[in-house]
């Protein structure tokens, strides 16, 4: 048997176990891209005061993703001190490169009765890790009074992939 035919059947035999390890080898967020943040992700909030800096309350929140870079986002964001009804949230998403995105969302607040009463409007700026099971950010957003107020806040997260 010549040499190149010889190699040739070593290098074919070895195919199935190269393609195993390719399957099980985790690919890393930047060598996803847009993908890396495509999905379901578990999300805390911690909104802050952007002029002290102090925890105003950390927020528990599920944000999908989606492919082609739009967003739904769900929170039970109130609290029995602060008790606040609002509509889910929407928006896009937008890859920045490497492991970067950036999104941003807007939600309806709601009276006690239902009604609007008001808006928020949220961006971010995030890094999905190196294994794309976790993102943290940073961002601003506003929180848009039925007045006319128009109150900044500043906000941390951190995500972990649900799906």
């Amino acid at each position: 048997m010549n040499t190149l035919k010889k190699h040739t059947i070593e290098a074919l035999s070895l195919l199935p176990l190269v393609a195993a390890a390719a399957i099980a080898w985790p690919v890393s967020a930047s060598a996803q891209g847009a993908k890396a943040l495509e999905g379901t992700w578990e999300v805390i909030a911690t909104i802050r005061d952007c002029a002290s800096g102090n925890v105003i309350r950390p927020v528990a929140r599920v944000i999908t993703f989606a492919k082609g870079g739009t967003l739904s986002e769900y929170t039970a964001a109130g609290t029995e001190a602060m008790p606040v009804a609002r509509a889910p949230g929407h928006g896009a998403w937008e890859y920045l490169g490497d492991a970067s995105f950036t999104y941003s969302l807007k939600f309806m607040r709601l009276t006690a009765f239902g009604g609007q009463d008001g808006s928020i409007e949220e961006t971010r700026l995030l890094n999905v890790n190196q294994s794309g099971d976790h993102f943290t950010a940073d961002g601003v957003g506003f929180i848009n009074l039925a007045n006319g107020v128009r109150i900044p806040t500043c906000t941390t997260e951190e995500g972990w992939r649900l799906y």
